[in-house]
């Protein structure tokens, strides 16, 4: 009897230290900061674009601004605002993103928040034609994928199914009325924390 309870003491031991008694919980994907409430700074490292039914929408410009909201977070909230836009081949276009707010989750999901109307607007207007488009609150999964780099973070944005509601088409406008769910869109921003890092954390 004592040498079973060798024998089965000794293989619990050999299974512990093999880690075969049981699986340890994956750690979760998170954001760290090095403090809270630091001042979110993005860099444009690539023109933001969406294609909707084969026509373009681009910016050249594209600021989300926000704060690190802990020092470790499973999703960083921002807030986006967008200039030197042109749509569907019309200059001068703008994006009214009032109230939006970019959720990132740290495990690749986007998820499009808190706009005043409901979603943001896009709309460019010529002599021979008008597009004004709605995207809605929406959620986006395996969107975005991140690389740390020294204290910053790249936010590399891919993401497709995008739900949006064509309101006006006149002219030569390209975009057909109605509700369309084949939106893509893509950007690449450098986020940095002022005063601190922030990383992310697989």
């Amino acid at each position: 009897m004592k040498n079973l309870r060798a024998v089965v003491l000794a293989l619990a031991v050999v299974l512990s230290l093999s880690g075969l008694t049981g699986l340890s919980p994956a750690s979760a994907a998170k954001f760290t900061a090095g403090k809270v409430g630091a001042a979110l700074k993005t860099t444009t490292l690539r023109t933001n674009e969406m294609t909707l039914t084969g026509s373009k929408i681009q910016c050249a410009t594209a600021i989300f601004t926000g704060q690190t909201e802990a020092l470790e977070s499973s999703s960083q909230k921002a807030v986006p605002q967008y200039s030197n836009c042109t749509a569907f081949g019309m200059s001068g276009a703008t994006i009214n993103s009032s109230g939006c707010v970019y959720n990132f989750t740290a495990s690749g999901e986007v998820h499009i928040e808190s706009c005043t109307s409901g979603g943001f607007t896009v709309a460019s207007s010529t002599a021979f034609g008008k597009c004004k488009m709605f995207v809605k609150n929406q959620s986006i999964p395996n969107a975005v994928t991140y690389t740390n780099t020294v204290g910053k973070v790249d936010v590399d944005v891919i993401a497709e199914g995008i739900h949006v509601e064509v309101t006006e088409s006149t002219g030569i406008c390209p975009v057909k009325l109605g509700t369309h769910t084949t939106g893509k869109t893509s950007i690449k921003v450098e986020v940095a924390a002022e005063g601190t890092t922030i990383q992310w954390d697989a």
